[in-house]
């Protein structure tokens, strides 16, 4: 398991396009450092695109939103597929699992309508966690020798 904390900037993927987003350390749910999306302006909207790791067949992440209920909006997508959308006050809430499939690219976005600010008017994601598999690294000798000698017991 990979899993981006914030706390370093060593990061387990690639940042394709930041949009703004910069890690923060005005709320984490755990440590110090998250991932926030910008000051967005009305009518705008500010995304993050990270490449998913290679090897990598899900991800889960934390993430907490501070905006107008019903109108601004956190939304996530895996490949050109959105996965996720919220708005209002949410806390630390943890994503469901998301399968990768042969997606490459992750994008989580901040949208804002035309009017009002309300809350922090922001999103956080935290302890963003990709599942890799390990490939057995032992694996079992299948030889004619050793199927033979295995029948005669």
């Amino acid at each position: 398991m990979l899993v981006e904390d914030f706390e370093d900037t060593s990061y387990v993927w690639t940042v394709n396009s930041a949009g703004g987003w910069a890690r923060s350390n005005t709320a984490a749910r755990t440590g110090t450092w998250s991932f926030k999306a910008p000051t967005t302006a009305h009518n705008a909207s500010s995304s993050l695109t990270v490449t998913v790791p290679a090897g990598a067949s899900s991800v889960q992440f934390w993430y907490r939103v501070s905006s107008e209920s019903g109108y601004d909006f956190f939304r996530f997508s895996v490949g050109a597929s959105p996965q996720l959308e919220e708005s209002g006050d949410v806390d630390w809430t943890l994503s469901p699992v998301y399968a990768l499939g042969a997606a490459t690219q992750l994008t989580f976005t901040y949208a804002k309508d035309g009017s009002q600010s309300v809350g922090s008017d922001t999103v956080w994601i935290d302890d963003v966690a990709f599942v890799v598999p390990v490939p057995h690294l032992l694996q079992p000798v299948r030889s004619a020798a050793a199927s033979m000698r295995a029948s005669r017991w």
